[in-house]
């Protein structure tokens, strides 16, 4: 993962997959609010990831320099409140790599890009809810978007 971090300087992370695996599933259990019939939580969330997709404005990809600072991420201290989700990537001694918050349109977005990423790099997808997949199937998720 490349990033840019406030000051403007790019950052890259590299995370493992069984470490995204685990990081998907608690990001998606955070969109999914409890309902009584399943089917139609299911199809309001899949309607809600796909019309966040649909509303990603293309950005040019943060493109690092040679030496520009990278770590191995070993852990994600995740802290969930009801305005956003803040992701705090940490290396294998515990010291904060990077800090990420994202507001729920945010969270869907960035979860289409790396959702992306995972069929681009040819990833299993087992770890993503069938909503999420449904919603990444539609044509109006894929067509037309560059994944960065």
């Amino acid at each position: 993962m490349t990033g840019e971090l406030a000051g403007g300087e790019a950052k890259v992370l590299w995370l493992t997959q069984r470490l995204m695996n685990r990081l998907v599933a608690h990001l998606c259990q955070t969109l999914e609010r409890p309902a009584s019939d399943a089917r139609s939580a299911s199809i309001q969330r899949t309607f809600e990831q796909q019309a966040a997709a649909a509303a990603l404005m293309p950005q040019a990809p943060v493109q690092p320099s040679a030496n520009v600072p990278q770590a191995l991420v070993q852990s994600v201290d995740l802290t969930v409140s009801p305005s956003a989700v803040t992701l705090v990537f940490k290396d294998e001694a515990g010291e904060v790599l990077a800090q990420l918050t994202l507001a729920p349109l945010l969270l869907r977005q960035w979860l289409s890009v790396v959702h992306g990423q995972y069929q681009k790099g040819e990833w299993p997808t087992s770890a993503w809810p069938l909503w999420l997949e449904e919603a990444q199937a539609a044509p109006s998720a894929t067509a037309a978007t560059v994944w960065h």
